[in-house]
């Protein structure tokens, strides 16, 4: 019986380790891409911008928020081959990762918005896609990960200058 659940455990392992390489090598494709511009934050830039922030006199819910996350990556271009490129590659993480769509806003861009929960209200990962259209030729995607409240999202919209949508997400 011992045997089985350390064989299960391997397993259990294995698919883990999978899916976050599958993750990092999106990633890396896209960082490659010549008319794709890419910004990664990483986890112990978001502990230094906590420490900054709270020496600084940002609010408390700002320096919890940010000291929560593990990773940033912002992809973006105005060149359409590259946003089709941009989309068809965001939509296939969507898949193989296994996020679910939040809210869709048709206005003036397309924006979409997967997030892989992890509890009622609260997610480990949030990605924002948005498309090009007749208004804008920038095409936009934003990876989120860490443990997330999608109440405190407005927070980080007025503190990082991301897209008003996200302030929306419900």
């Amino acid at each position: 019986m011992a045997m089985r659940i350390k064989k299960i455990g391997w397993i259990v392992l294995f698919l883990l380790l999978t899916i976050s390489g599958r993750a990092q090598a999106f990633f890396d494709k896209l960082e490659a891409h010549k008319d794709i511009t890419s910004a990664t934050v990483t986890q112990k830039m978001f502990q230094m911008l906590a420490k900054i922030a709270s020496e600084g006199g940002e609010s408390k819910e700002y320096v919890a928020f940010v000291s929560k996350l593990k990773s940033m990556r912002v992809f973006t271009t105005e060149n359409q081959q590259s946003g089709a490129l941009l989309k068809s590659e965001a939509l296939q993480y969507v898949k193989a990762a296994s996020l679910s769509e939040v809210r869709m806003k048709t206005q003036t861009q397309n924006t979409k918005f997967y997030a892989k929960e992890n509890g009622s209200d609260k997610i480990s990962e949030l990605l924002i896609f948005v498309d090009s259209n007749e208004h804008s030729k920038k095409t936009v995607l934003l990876s989120l990960i860490g443990d997330i409240e999608l109440s405190q999202i407005g927070t980080l919209t007025k503190n990082m200058n991301l897209p008003n949508e996200v302030k929306d997400i419900k």
